[in-house]
């Protein structure tokens, strides 16, 4: 049984006895505790205001097997189902950086309201993995991260398309 926690990590567990096989801990509760004295108290915490994160995605091919996890702090990774290592052949050391790749930057170290993250787990269709994202939208925040779905070969990580749910120039829907 392959899970993920409200912090993000990866766990695989035996169904029959509830042991844990294995864990993996990517920093996002970490890396979102990191904020300078001075900031907002919500600087740093991920775009759900909080901690919230539905799960893992699973695929195999007869002969490798993968657990995929996106971050509530916006990172992709791909981790040996055995073992629960990131596999060294997906993006940089099995890790992809999703704030990259998008219709409009968005900075790796948001404040305030500008906000970008991922709580839910890409979906395997065949061999793309398509991740969605987890935004801080509105009317005030008519610049703010823009909520692209995209996607990504699942064994090398590597961006194979986007989809601008809001259309660009030259688009169908301008």
């Amino acid at each position: 049984l392959y899970l993920s926690t409200s912090y993000s990590l990866a766990a695989a567990i035996d169904a029959a006895t509830g042991t844990t096989l294995w864990t993996f801990d990517p920093g996002t509760w970490k890396r979102s505790a990191l904020r300078a004295p001075d900031a907002p108290a919500d600087e740093g915490i991920p775009t759900n205001w909080g901690f919230v994160h539905r799960g893992v995605s699973y695929w195999r091919d007869g002969r490798t097997a993968r657990v995929y996890l996106a971050t509530g702090d916006a990172y992709l990774f791909s981790l040996d189902a055995a073992t629960g290592r990131p596999d060294p052949t997906f993006g940089a050391n099995g890790t992809v950086d999703l704030t990259v790749g998008l219709s409009r930057p968005v900075a790796r170290t948001p404040t305030g309201q500008w906000r970008y993250g991922v709580s839910s787990p890409p979906i395997v269709c065949g061999d793309v993995l398509v991740v969605g994202s987890n935004i801080s939208d509105g009317i005030t925040k008519f610049n703010g991260p823009p909520g692209d779905v995209r996607g990504y070969d699942l064994r090398t990580g590597a961006q194979r398309w986007r989809f601008n749910t809001i259309p660009q120039e030259g688009e169908f829907g301008t």
